[in-house]
């Protein structure tokens, strides 16, 4: 007997629906193989704990709930919303989704480009005029802005110190 013909003859046992020729057939693999038997003793012992729960109680709107569950499901499914842009572009142009989505793409592409030349513009004017402001003639090089971390810090020092700073350079040197 194969496992397929052991599984119909094990479900109709629980059911109580063996002839007895299909009993003694049963029986016979049960004993010839003993993993069979383990796992049917233990199917049995979890049908009879579950035979021996007391039934859940049913709601009150048991019934309304299940029709109003199957009115949901057999309601027609409405077509998923396209955007309108969309749709124009596939009417006029005749292009597919892979051609829409590589021309959204190209749009994004190019609003970043011209995003990151504004930038470029922005800080090139924001550069002019402080060159106007200071009266420099060129910006300053690397070289003027390599301690441009330690100056930032000794601005972030309270007032009282800088004062002390100067006092201490001030006097003269008794050495």
């Amino acid at each position: 007997m194969n496992d397929s013909e052991f599984e119909k003859l094990s479900e109709k046992s629980r059911r109580g629906e063996l002839t007895p020729d299909e009993a003694a057939e049963f029986r016979g693999h049960l004993i010839a193989h003993p993993a069979a038997q383990a796992a049917w003793e233990e199917d049995e012992a979890l049908a009879q704990l579950v035979a021996q729960l007391p039934d859940a109680p049913m709601p009150s709107n048991f019934t309304a709930r299940v029709l109003t569950e199957v009115a949901r499901e057999s309601r027609p499914v409405p077509p998923p919303v396209r955007a309108a842009w969309s749709g124009w572009l596939a009417t006029i142009f005749k292009i597919t989704r892979p051609q829409r989505v590589a021309l959204a793409a190209a749009a994004v592409c190019a609003g970043l480009l011209t995003f990151q030349q504004f930038r470029a513009h922005h800080r090139a004017q924001v550069a002019e005029s402080l060159a106007k402001f200071t009266g420099a003639t060129e910006l300053p090089g690397v070289e003027a802005l390599k301690d441009f971390d330690a100056i930032r810090r000794l601005s972030l020092l309270p007032a009282g110190v800088d004062a002390e700073l100067v006092s201490a350079l001030s006097q003269p040197n008794d050495k």
